[in-house]
């Protein structure tokens, strides 16, 4: 049973930290385990289910990324074709570090007031974008 259903147009990402949950991204169905990392691209109905396995109890972090953030990137269509779904990443990662090591450092450089953090986020989301289209979309893109 979904806790809540949602929609929208920024990316999502989930990084469980600790226990297990499940998410629903369209009709599949995720089971979150430690380091596992789940991405919802634009406009796909989403949602974290409960009462599947009382156990199931997960603590994770949830980035909501505007697609703005991508003006940062010189490829001059990504937005658009992430917008409309020509490029779409994987729904689901059993775990990358890399990657990990990103989120874990956007969420501490965020929750801090250091001086040039705008700029530190800026250049670890675009990092994060990077590592996402070479080797987590769901088709065979590569930048030429």
């Amino acid at each position: 049973m979904p806790l809540t259903e949602a929609f929208h147009e920024e990316i999502e990402i989930k990084l469980c930290l600790a226990g297990s949950f499940y998410v629903a991204i369209g009709d599949d169905v995720f089971m979150h385990t430690q380091n596992s990392i789940s991405i919802v691209n634009p406009y796909e109905v989403h949602s974290v289910l409960s009462g599947i396995e009382e156990e199931q109890i997960g603590e994770y972090y949830c980035l909501i990324i505007g697609l703005n953030c991508l003006d940062y990137i010189e490829e001059s269509d990504l937005k658009e074709r992430i917008q409309k779904g020509s490029i779409k990443f994987e729904n689901f990662i059993v775990e990358d570090a890399r990657l990990r090591a990103i989120i874990e450092r956007i969420v501490y450089e965020e929750k801090e007031n250091y001086p040039y953090k705008n700029q530190v986020l800026k250049s670890l989301i675009v990092e994060m974008f990077a590592l996402l289209l070479r080797g987590h979309t769901q088709e065979d893109f590569l930048d030429e």
